[in-house]
């Protein structure tokens, strides 16, 4: 049986327009009821479907393409550990001992590379026992990476081939649009043609003119940060609690960087 299409707001007009991704979905329109019916009816909610498969189907493509090894960790652990993050508590029946659901694969995938396997990443379920919104949710899939003897140059290039790509084989544009502010407001357009632009440059470039400070070149990023974030702790102390993560942050780039780089998607 086919699956019925979805009926608007005259029941005797059918919707034939698939949604597509980039495009938005009308919220007075859909149905409130249960999952399998509204497979059934809305073809909106299908394609959703459809888009997510063929994501990840470009991830894997294209880290397959680049000799990357497709693993896979423990679901449950002994210790959680890799991230700062609740876990979720199980009970073993046959061994009685307590364990912790997957949480993260970071230490799995560093052991890996440290055993010879230059290239590894994951994508699958992590677990964490914490708030729910819509950008949070218990139960989540990710992608996570790790390839040696690289650099973040080497990561930016290959995030940058690897989101245009997408999009391109998603939406046959390198263009699209997000209602960010809601579907009241007019989209706002993100750009994903290759090359990016550095716009966090751009962005304290004008920061460090606008108050004057001096950065004598080369006027990289993480120089202006630095220069700007000099200005605003000599003038405002307060300051210097809220920023202190970002030199921990500084500290964790460089160490990551000294042996290789990881990424989450």
């Amino acid at each position: 049986m086919m699956p019925r299409q979805k009926a608007g707001p005259d029941a005797s007009v059918k919707k034939t327009d698939a949604w597509i991704p980039g495009s938005t979905r009308s919220p007075e329109t859909e149905l409130d009821i249960a999952n399998a019916i509204d497979l059934m009816l809305n073809l909106e909610a299908c394609q959703i479907f459809r888009t997510r498969s063929k994501i990840i189907s470009c991830v894997r493509s294209f880290l397959d393409n680049l000799d990357f090894l497709n693993v896979e960790t423990p679901m449950m652990n002994m210790i959680a550990e890799g991230v700062v993050a609740r876990p979720f508590v199980i009970h073993h029946n046959e061994l009685t001992m307590r364990l912790y659901m997957h949480i993260a694969p970071e230490l799995y995938l560093k052991e890996l590379v440290v055993g010879g396997l230059d290239r590894v990443y994951e994508i699958g379920k992590q677990f964490r026992n914490e708030g729910i919104d819509l950008t949070h949710n218990p139960e989540f899939a990710t992608c996570e990476f790790y390839m040696a003897f690289a650099d973040y140059n080497d990561l930016m290039e290959l995030t940058e081939k690897m989101l245009s790509g997408m999009v391109k084989e998603l939406t046959g544009v390198y263009k699209i649009k997000y209602h960010a502010n809601g579907l009241d407001n007019d989209p706002i357009e993100i750009d994903f043609t290759p090359p990016f632009s550095d716009e966090s440059n751009k962005y304290f470039s004008y920061a460090c003119a606008k108050f004057e400070v001096k950065c004598p070149p080369p006027q990289t990023t993480a120089r202006l940060l630095d220069k700007k974030l000099q200005f605003q702790l000599q003038s405002e102390t307060v300051v210097k609690m809220a920023l202190q993560g970002v030199w921990q942050l500084k500290k964790l780039i460089v160490s990551y960087c000294d042996w290789g780089v990881s990424s989450q998607v």
